[in-house]
């Protein structure tokens, strides 16, 4: 299960930096939401 089997494939590029993107803003958004709350 290597990211490099596959080696410079755009999309897949595209999707694991897609998905970090999400996925940092994300965890973001809960940490204020959850500050708001408090």
């Amino acid at each position: 299960m290597s990211l490099f089997s596959s080696p410079f494939d755009p999309s897949r590029e595209a999707a694991l930096v897609t998905g970090a993107g999400n996925g940092i803003g994300r965890a973001i958004a809960q940490a204020l939401v959850g500050e708001g709350v408090r």
